[in-house]
Formats: structure tokens, C-alpha cells, sequence
């Protein structure tokens, strides 16, 4: 993204902006059509946003959400967005209510790591805390050997001449820059530990979060990058756009694909070819990615209902994907 304007947008006047599902924003209306050509208009124009200062983002077909307008704001005034976490889940093979036993009773304990908790008797009780009453055996105190040392051999000191006041007020004055090499010791030690400290703490690059199990459910990880992409598309936001379709190839060359989780994808795919347009000469950058992702893992997929499903309903996706799976013939 381009430098931020902040003096020139700073006193600029506050847009009203309402969210698809009526949550209210509010944003500096010069850094609206700094970001976006077509809110531009809506700012500086003769539309009758102008006049309300009032901008109403609406959800046409399920492609925006409020979330997605709260992070083109935060991308405005900061030039980058949060991603949210996976949602943990449980699985069909997890045991029912393990979690929700254990909130509901504290007394509850599980047999072992998998096990639905059962509760303790009032004998099992009594058992725990005569044990716990069970004053621990003193430990005998081991005393350790005492250590002979040798006497240190004491040196003596070297002489150092260290220049007169007069010698080194004409070094600084004839040499006054960063390094004080001609002073003595103790003023460089402060000069060392002055500039070590002289360096700027730069954001670090953003990096995916990385799924170690098949219960984190990415669904909104990976739609979050898709709707910003749409966002960006509608309102010609095309930094942002191009921010979104990195950050959405790189949580997915980061992803393990679990069988468990391959819905997950599906929702991804479903969303990319239900949101982009068909185009003649080129093919929509997100439609394109996704393509190429769910090629990688096209044998995998097959075996998820809810991809065989989408297939059956038609349109471009199966064509497009025939398509990439013969490239892959050698």
C-alpha cells in the first residue's frame, strides 16, 4: 500500500458507514476516496452520500459481511488487516458432552484423555483428601564437600596514560562525530551503550497461523481473504485486493489438508466460482488460485460429498477443472 495521508485526511470530516447487517462505522471521508475510486464519489461527488455523510455498504448476494467492511477500515488507516483463528470443533468420533460436562461440574473426572468423565463417590472423596492430609517424609539434608581454591595469584595493574583534559578537548572538538575512540574507557562504554540502542523495532512480516488438527475449522480463516477480495473488487480497492489474494495463497501453502476438514475447502471453492464473474479473455485471479489449490488436492476432495455435490450442480467449476487435472497427465 501506498503511504498513508494522514495530513490529509486527518481533518477531513467522519463518514457514517453502515455495515450489510446495520452496524455503524465511522471512517475520515478523504481517506475513504484516497483507498477506493468508486467511494470517491460517494465522498466528493454530488451523490447524495455526500450530503448525509452517510456510506450504506450493502450485501448483494452473501459475498459481504459486517466483518469484512471492519477489516477495509482497519486496512485504511493501518495498511494491513487482522485475520481471525479457526474455530475448534468437535468430531463425529469425539465423545458427546466432554466439554460441556465439564464445565457444568468441576467435580467431574475423565478415566483417561478421551474418556466421558463420570463423578467421583463421597468414598472416593474421603480417600483423596486422607491421602492429601498424608504429611510428605522428611528429606535428609545432604551436605555437600567443601571445595579447597587455591589463593589467586594477584596481578598488578598496567599503566595506562590516559590523555590530559586539554588533549582530549582538542580530539572532540577536532573530531566530533559518532565514535570516541580517542577518549578514554568509561565515556566510550557510555557512547557503546547510547548507540546500541539507536535502531527502529520494524513490524514483523505477518505470517498464517499453521493447523496441527483435523478440529480446527478454517472456514472463516479462509473466507475472510475472499470476501476482502470481493470487497476490493466492488469498491476497486486494488492494494487491498492484491493483499488478499497473498495472504490467502499463503495460508493455503501453509494448510494441512485433513480428510476431516476437507468441507473446509469446499466452502472456499463454492464461494470463489458462486462470487467472481466468467470471463472471456482471462480467468478471475481468485477463481484462478482456488482452482490450482483444489487441483493439488483433487483426489482428496473426491471423496468429500459435499465436492461431489458441487460438481453435479454444474457450471464452469467442473469444466475448469478437467481442464487443470489434464495438464497434470504426463
Amino acid at each position: 500500500m501506498s503511504e498513508i495521508p494522514y495530513r490529509g485526511f486527518l481533518s477531513s470530516k467522519p463518514f457514517l458507514i453502515i455495515g450489510p447487517n446495520k452496524t455503524l462505522f465511522y471512517a475520515h471521508g478523504n481517506l475513504l476516496a484516497k483507498c477506493s475510486p468508486v467511494l470517491d464519489k460517494s465522498v466528493n461527488g454530488e451523490m447524495r452520500e455526500r450530503q448525509l455523510e452517510t456510506i450504506e455498504i450493502k450485501d448483494v448476494d452473501g459475498d459481504i459481511d459486517d466483518d469484512t467492511v471492519m477489516r477495509f477500515i482497519e486496512y485504511a488507516y493501518s495498511g494491513d488487516y487482522t485475520v481471525p483463528g479457526p474455530d475448534v470443533v468437535q468430531l463425529p468420533t469425539d465423545p458427546v458432552g466432554l466439554q460441556e460436562a465439564f464445565l457444568a461440574d468441576p467435580e467431574l473426572e475423565p478415566e483417561d484423555e478421551w474418556a466421558v468423565p463420570t463423578k467421583r463417590s463421597k468414598k472416593d472423596k474421603k480417600k483423596k483428601r486422607a491421602f492429601e492430609l498424608e504429611p510428605e517424609p522428611e528429606l535428609e539434608t545432604v551436605r555437600e564437600p567443601e571445595v579447597v581454591r587455591e589463593p589467586e595469584v594477584v596481578r598488578e595493574p598496567e599503566v595506562v596514560e590516559e590523555p590530559s583534559l586539554a588533549e582530549e578537548d582538542h580530539r572532540m572538538r577536532r573530531d566530533p562525530g559518532p565514535t570516541l575512540q580517542a577518549v578514554d574507557s568509561s565515556r566510550r562504554k557510555h557512547w557503546e551503550k547510547f548507540s546500541s540502542q539507536a535502531y527502529i523495532k520494524w513490524r514483523s512480516s505477518w505470517r498464517p497461523a499453521t493447523n496441527n488438527d483435523e478440529r480446527e475449522d478454517y472456514t472463516a480463516v479462509f473466507l475472510c481473504h475472499a470476501r476482502l477480495y470481493k470487497f476490493s473488487d466492488r469498491y476497486e480497492c486494488w492494494n487491498l485486493m492484491q493483499l488478499a489474494l497473498q495472504k490467502l495463497r499463503l495460508t493455503l501453502s501453509r494448510y494441512t489438508f485433513y480428510k476431516e476438514r476437507a468441507s473446509d475447502v469446499v466452502r472456499l471453492i463454492q464461494y470463489a466460482y458462486a462470487h467472481t464473474l466468467d470471463l472471456d479473455q482471462r480467468q478471475d485471479k481468485l477463481r484462478a488460485m482456488v482452482l490450482e489449490y483444489t487441483t493439488c488436492y483433487f483426489r482428496e476432495l473426491m471423496q468429500e460429498p459435499s465436492f461431489a455435490k458441487l460438481l453435479q450442480e454444474g457450471g464452469p467449476l467442473p469444466s475448469d477443472l478437467m481442464a487443470k487435472v489434464a495438464e497434470m497427465v504426463p
